[in-house]
């Protein structure tokens, strides 16, 4: 093994989410110094029954490529994958467990990034360097093309992801779910399952006068009343319609007269009520 080889080293840690820009740099690296042969699954396997001699050679170069890979690995899927034997070996489970990544997935996280991407206080070279290796990425992504489909297609990726991306917090699970696929929904499908993501949010997440109540006990403890439910001083409570302490919109007399009891409708003293 010469001098170049053993100098050899791969300048990007994988991370999983980063696999295509980092397959794309271990390969290059690999032909560059001849050892491609070692993971490429389409070159034959090291011949265990060859000569002693040439064997241990390959043997020898095989463990090198392997060492090399694993330096390329962030330390948790180092410590995952650190039983392969063989630089193939390893190269085709990297390969099954992240080259499968659904591309739709990635890409949007690569433009989330890069609309998330400020200057802060870091020198401006970081700033590029960051900034630069997203759009290498998204480029590796969206190879260059002329071809009508294909930038009809990203036309309306670029649609969805859009929308996708001005959504708050809320729709974090329904965004991961979209992006699962490896075909993205119609903008206009999309926009049909927000509205009804929406819907079910607002049917379960209602705010009612229990909700003022528990807060209430949270904030200001609570005395277990007659029936064992906490007592709570509903003075604290301020109607935003009629502005009166002592009870919650949903509650107002003058928004609801009905909810008004029978002996305060008749001239009952109305403090019976605290």
């Amino acid at each position: 093994m010469d001098t170049n080889q053993k100098n050899m080293s791969i300048p990007v840690v994988l991370k999983g989410t980063n696999y295509l820009l980092w397959s794309r740099i271990t390969k290059t690296a690999l032909k560059s110094r001849g050892l491609w042969g070692y993971v490429d699954p389409q070159v034959e396997a090291i011949d265990k029954g060859k000569a002693v001699e040439e064997g241990s050679k390959k043997e020898q170069e095989d463990q090198f490529v392997l060492a090399a890979l694993q330096s390329s690995l962030e330390p948790a899927i180092l410590a995952a994958y650190s039983y392969a034997e063989t630089a193939r070996e390893l190269w085709e489970t990297l390969l099954g467990v992240y080259g499968n990544m659904s591309n739709v997935s990635r890409i949007f996280e690569v433009k989330k990034a890069l609309n998330e991407i400020h200057h802060r206080d870091r020198a401006f070279k970081d700033l590029f360097g960051e900034y630069r290796g997203l759009w290498a990425e998204l480029e590796l992504l969206r190879p260059q093309t002329t071809d009508a489909k294909e930038l009809s297609e990203r036309r309306d990726q670029d649609l969805v992801f859009g929308l996708l991306l001005s959504l708050n917090s809320s729709f974090k699970d329904f965004i991961h779910h979209i992006l699962r696929f490896d075909k993205l929904p119609s903008f206009t499908e999309v926009c049909m399952q927000i509205q009804r993501e929406e819907g079910s949010k607002g049917l379960f997440q209602q705010p009612s006068e229990t909700a003022h109540v528990v807060k209430e006990v949270a904030q200001f403890g609570g005395q277990v009343g007659r029936k064992g439910y906490p007592q709570v001083d509903k003075r604290k409570f301020e109607c935003e319609h009629c502005k009166m302490k002592g009870h919650t919109k949903e509650k107002c007399w003058t928004l609801y007269p009905h909810l008004k009891p029978k002996r305060l409708r008749e001239g009952g003293s109305p403090w019976g009520r605290y």
